[in-house]
């Protein structure tokens, strides 16, 4: 009869609930000023586990972090937990986290009695009774566990310490979250950084001809891959550029980049320069030396014009290319070498291989990834862009100091040349230019002259200027007389525009014309007046 009514009971439980959790929130103010403003995930778990341990009156305690999946936990900290225990641990781990993705709240006071721990040695050993893990959880994932415990048979936990603990599992989860969301935007952004301040190992070849930039793409892939490369074009093109770019884009980028020219080099010091030579190998050796594949060890080995060693030397190359091991000039030992090798050549290497001045093991060791640089002439749209790019690179070294620009008619009248040298030429082209010509606009005669004084009496360039259309295409002087009148040089040089300009165009006269920039008439013209000079 003088019993307390169920509502009142509700009641006073929902007091005590309160007064608890107000208790609570107090025993964790010291938690949340401490993690205010942390975000150094190292800093947040230790004050997350020396809080919870604290709270507990637990003696020892660790905290599981889980992967970005969930699926495995790892020890982030521990407190007085030996290693061996905490692979225990880590393997008891396992099976808690099953539960505490449920967002259980493990506790048991009879830790030697409970499935779930008493096969754990460091339980029976150190007579471990209480032992509490804590779930970690965030938007519906569990981030971690904290685990603690204690000897004591009498330790228990009050309801107002499970209240605290099971807040300070929310606000732990919560700064565990934003530490590692903030550790995620620093990687992010060194690696931003990285890529500002690392310069792409391609960007040095400057094209914007479709062709040229889908063989970038390729040479890129290449790079990755560490197979010896073959690149193949004529002299000038860029075959250096293009194997230094694959060197730093690839897996041995921090390794050495050694360089040599195969067309320098003596028959008969092709050993020393390749393996090196041991101290006395020969007279004058007073000193062993290594050779350029003990230097490009762990790098690359850029072989220019391979194609110019002889078949002896090539033999021995192909031992290294094989085996991966050089023997020194006089030496009786073999040195392991790790080397990609990248080749260069301007010959047809598989006409090579067929004349029998290449041999056939060697091409097929070195080609298992073949680039072909194509020459300037095939592709033309980059002659402007070259030129305004070398006008910028050298613009320093210009005499007087003043701003140097090539007309649209200079330009077009680029394009149809052949450029035998191909970009060095141009590059050369243009710091005479800067050296030589004033400040201002260069047109189609400066640049003739400048290329008659760099190549000579060729039919690069032609003697005397040419005038040039309003379309940019060459037009010869007319003189009395009809074709016949037109200088021997003039004729050979229209001759080498349109005979390109006809092949690129696979003997198309509209494309040729095209090319050309000149109407096919025209074209048409030049061609008959072209055959009655012959």
């Amino acid at each position: 009869a003088g019993g307390i009514a169920g509502p009142d009971l509700r009641l006073l439980l929902e007091q005590a609930q309160a007064r608890a959790t107000a208790q609570a929130l107090e025993e964790l103010q010291p938690l949340t000023q401490a993690l205010a403003g942390d975000l150094d995930l190292d800093s947040v778990v230790r004050t997350i586990l020396d809080h919870a341990i604290r709270l507990a009156r637990a003696e020892r305690g660790a905290l599981f972090l889980g992967d970005s999946r969930g699926a495995r936990l790892r020890p982030a900290l521990a407190r007085n937990v030996a290693g061996e225990e905490l692979k225990e641990l880590s393997r008891v781990s396992l099976t808690i986290l099953r539960q505490a993705a449920a967002g259980q709240f493990i506790l048991t006071y009879d830790a030697l009695h409970d499935p779930l721990f008493r096969e754990a040695p460091s339980v029976r050993a150190q007579n471990i009774r209480m032992v509490a893990c804590l779930p970690l959880r965030a938007a519906g994932r569990t981030l971690g566990v904290v685990y603690f415990d204690g000897p004591r048979e009498t330790t228990s936990l009050t309801e107002q310490v499970r209240r605290a603990l099971e807040l300070l599992a929310g606000i732990a989860a919560a700064a565990i979250e934003n530490a590692r969301l903030h550790g995620r935007v620093l990687l992010q952004n060194k690696r931003l950084r990285e890529q500002l301040d690392t310069p792409d190992p391609f960007g040095a070849l400057v094209t914007i001809d479709p062709g040229m930039l889908e063989l970038l793409r390729t040479a890129a892939q290449m790079a990755r891959l560490d197979h010896h490369v073959l690149v193949l074009g004529e002299s000038g093109v860029g075959k250096e550029m293009l194997a230094q770019a694959i060197h730093r884009a690839g897996p041995r980028a921090k390794g050495p980049l050694v360089a040599h020219n195969c067309a320098n080099v003596p028959p008969d010091l092709a050993e020393d320069l390749f393996f090196g030579h041991a101290r006395g190998g020969f007279t004058g050796a007073h000193k062993p030396r290594g050779g350029l594949f003990q230097r490009a060890h762990r790098g690359v080995l850029f072989l220019d014009e391979i194609g110019e060693l002889s078949i002896e030397n090539q033999a021995k190359l192909l031992r290294v290319v094989d085996d991966g091991v050089v023997r020194p000039v006089g030496s009786d030992r073999d040195i392991q070498v790790d080397v990609r090798i990248i080749a260069a050549t301007s010959r047809d290497l598989s006409r090579e291989v067929r004349a029998g001045r290449c041999l056939e093991a060697l091409y097929f060791r070195i080609c298992v990834l073949l680039l072909r640089v194509p020459p300037l002439r095939e592709r033309d749209g980059d002659i402007p862009v070259l030129a305004k790019h070398f006008l910028e690179k050298h613009a320093a070294s210009a005499m007087p100091a003043g701003e140097r620009r090539f007309t649209p008619e200079a330009l077009a009248y680029m394009r149809t040349l052949p450029w035998p040298g191909n970009v060095r030429t141009l590059e050369t082209l243009v710091r005479r230019v800067l050296a030589l010509q004033p400040p201002g606009a260069v047109g189609v005669p400066e640049v003739r002259r400048q290329l008659d004084d760099l190549l000579g009496a060729t039919p690069f360039s032609g003697a005397e200027p040419a005038h040039i259309g309003a379309s940019g295409a060459p037009r010869l002087r007319a003189r009395s007389g009809g074709a016949g009148s037109y200088s021997p040089r003039e004729q050979e040089a229209l001759r080498v525009r349109v005979s390109e300009a006809l092949r690129r165009s696979s003997g198309n006269k509209t494309g040729a014309a095209r090319l050309l920039g000149c109407h096919r008439n025209t074209l048409q013209r030049w061609l008959r007046e072209l055959d009655g000079a012959d």
